[in-house]
This record gives structure tokens, sequence and C-alpha cells, in this order.
């Protein structure tokens, strides 16, 4: 890494090529992307139970095409 330049904070551009991975810093042109909402936005009152919601819900018939 130190050779490369990078430490494990640095953007990086993974590829293959004929059969190898390439792993190199991220071009610098990329652009920063503005979410509407933060990390902390989306984790606002989720719990141990309410994390796994999905997997606690009954599809009506409807939602499975039933």
């Amino acid at each position: 890494m130190a050779q490369a330049r990078l430490d494990v904070a640095s953007p990086i551009s993974i590829d293959v090529k004929a059969g190898k991975i390439i792993i190199e810093a991220a071009r610098t042109t990329t652009r920063k992307v503005n979410l509407p909402f933060s990390e902390a936005d989306l984790l606002v009152g989720l719990d141990a139970h309410g994390a796994h919601e999905d997997e606690l819900a009954q599809p009506s018939a409807v939602e499975t095409g039933a």
C-alpha cells in the first residue's frame, strides 16, 4: 500500500484484465454524490427488533400474487 501511495481510506478502482485483478488508486475525477439523507438520518429509530422487520412481516395474497 505504501508503494502505491494508498492508505485504508483511499478510494480505489478494481478491474480484471487478462485474468488478473488490478487494484489501483481511483481517478480523482470522480464526483461526490450528495444523497438526500445521511446515514444517521436513516438509522433514527432503528433497533434490534425493527432491523429485521422484513423477516417478521407476513405478505398478503395480493403482494405474493396468490
